[in-house]
């Protein structure tokens, strides 16, 4: 049954994102998919700031579809990242919040929602270009900025684009990104983001368990990008 549920998941991503999925396959090198690209920790947190400006509307948005998409307190035995809690891990953020002279589990509990609030916006949504992209696909790259680190989902971006990809986000890229449609450029990006997935997978074994969570991810940010059209 959950095998059949999958593939009818995977199908309803391509009638989603179109055919382009399929052809953007065969195009992706090999060298593209590394494992070690897989963000499994979180940058530390950050102190408290203003309010945030009317340039950061779209923010709110994007962080609450990041709660729904990390959940709250995971303590995962096969995540190296240790405990997390709204996606935000012990590992990159040893900080002992109950006082007791250790980092476990117990203090990642302790994280609030405002710290990861604070954390992604001045981490990954500031970072990864989001207030001068559209809005859907600057949803789409925040989330995949959160899941899979900020220079793979460049690349991914760049790749979409047909531009040189390094990782770095430039003006070539930007410039790129202004001339595209914008449904065009969100699917493509969600296209290659999934195949990205998908080799991950299939290159190493112990991603197999993430496999449905990841495409479901990319369907749930897909249509709420639509929407942003």
């Amino acid at each position: 049954m959950i095998a059949r549920l999958f593939v009818l998941i995977k199908s309803i991503l391509l009638a989603i994102i179109g055919k382009r999925a399929e052809s953007i396959a065969s195009s992706v090198p090999p060298e593209f998919i590394k494992a070690s690209d897989v963000d499994v920790t979180k940058p530390p947190p950050v102190k408290e700031t203003k309010t945030m400006s009317k340039k950061d509307a779209g923010f709110d948005a994007a962080f609450e579809l990041i709660l729904k998409h990390e959940g709250g307190f995971v303590n995962d035995p096969d995540d190296p990242g240790g405990a997390t809690k709204y996606g935000i891990s012990n590992r990159a953020n040893p900080i002992d919040r109950d006082g007791d002279g250790d980092v476990d589990a117990e203090d990642a509990k302790m994280i609030t929602e405002e710290e990861a609030r604070e954390i992604y916006h001045d981490k990954y949504w500031t970072p990864s270009f989001c207030d001068e992209l559209p809005s859907s696909l600057a949803l789409c790259i925040f989330d995949s900025a959160v899941n899979q680190g900020k220079n793979r989902a460049f690349k991914i971006l760049q790749q979409s684009l047909k531009v040189k990809v390094d990782g770095k986000v430039g003006p070539q890229t930007l410039g790129a990104v202004k001339k595209k449609d914008p449904m065009r450029a969100f699917r493509d990006f969600q296209a290659y983001r999934q195949i990205f997935y998908a080799k991950l997978v299939s290159s190493k074994k112990k991603f197999k368990k993430y496999e449905y969570g990841w495409t479901r991810r990319v369907i749930e940010t897909t249509i709420e990008a639509t929407k942003l059209l």
